[in-house]
């Protein structure tokens, strides 16, 4: 494979953001601070990878992709719902903090606000495993039916 010098710096400045959210996200007196921060890095990546509205789900799912340095495969693709694998080395991985993890999770869900969907965490990182599996809905569609990551009970 041949060595890349954009997609290095692009993937080294994704973990570096990542630890510094994760710090803030940890510490629940700062959420609103954490919420403006993960929606303003949104932003940034949607002019940067000049992310656009999609109407089916699978451009949905394939849009949100393209937002980051690292490859996140799509696992399952049902009708209304497309269950897909963050592999990248989360900072708040096996911490059991997941309601750190749903305020970090405000650049993704706001990522697929703009791109015409809606994003849930199923299983987190912060719960111990190698990879989160998220769910990706068309906009509206809402997550009722789903138990979320942040639903359980954090340590």
């Amino acid at each position: 494979m041949r060595w890349n010098l954009t997609s290095q710096l692009s993937l080294w400045r994704f973990v570096l953001v990542s630890r510094i959210t994760a710090w803030l996200a940890r510490r629940a007196y700062l959420a609103s601070i954490t919420q403006w921060v993960m929606r303003r890095l949104a932003e940034i990546t949607i002019a940067e990878r000049t992310l656009q509205p999609k109407t089916d789900l699978r451009s949905i799912a394939e849009e949100w992709r393209r937002a980051f340095p690292k490859d996140h495969p799509i696992v399952e693709a049902g009708h209304d719902t497309i269950l897909a694998e963050i592999p990248s080395h989360c900072a708040l991985r096996g911490t059991g903090d997941v309601a750190a993890c749903w305020r970090m999770m405000e650049y993704d869900r706001s990522l697929l606000r703009r791109i015409g969907g809606e994003f849930a965490v199923i299983e987190s990182q912060a719960t111990g495993g190698s990879k989160c599996l998220v769910a990706i809905r068309a906009k509206g569609a809402g997550f009722s039916d789903l138990r979320q990551a942040h639903e359980s009970k954090s340590r």
